[in-house]
């Protein structure tokens, strides 16, 4: 008895440990610093590429403290959706060859975030070699 006592015992730390290793990463709360400062940092390439301001319309944002993950979708300050046909990538939208969703990788330098790379209507994985490219804990990459 004592044996699977011990078992059971061995299996739920083991268990836990590889749960504390898959979520290691929270989401910013909503009106918290962290957040706005990330998002402020978001959006300076994404206002340079699109030439023009945005909002985001978060659908993942993660973060471990050091690196944050984010995908959104720009819209119309005024909370419209983005009139692509105004942007650079206006040929890309009319033709159908992009996505409305923005990805973005940010890294805190000492108080600041910085974003470190993004793609802007992507129709495949950009993302996907970031972790190895940047040494981020793949669980923060992870979609949804």
């Amino acid at each position: 008895m004592k044996k699977l006592f011990l078992m059971v015992m061995i299996l739920s730390f083991v268990s836990s440990v590889a749960m504390a290793q898959n979520k290691s990463y929270y989401v910013p709360k909503r009106g918290s610093a962290e957040r706005k400062m990330i998002m402020n940092a978001a959006r300076v390439p994404i206002v340079k590429a699109l030439k023009r301001r945005v909002i985001f319309v978060v659908d993942t944002l993660r973060s471990n403290g050091e690196w944050a993950f984010m995908t959104a979708v720009p819209h119309e300050p005024n909370g419209s959706k983005l009139k692509w046909h105004k942007t650079p990538y206006a040929e890309d939208w009319k033709g159908d060859f992009m996505s409305d969703l923005m990805v973005l990788l940010l890294h805190k330098e000492g108080k600041h975030w910085r974003a470190v790379t993004h793609c802007i209507g992507p129709t495949d994985v950009c993302w996907y070699d970031w972790g190895k490219k940047y040494h981020v804990p793949k669980a923060l990459l992870m979609m949804k």
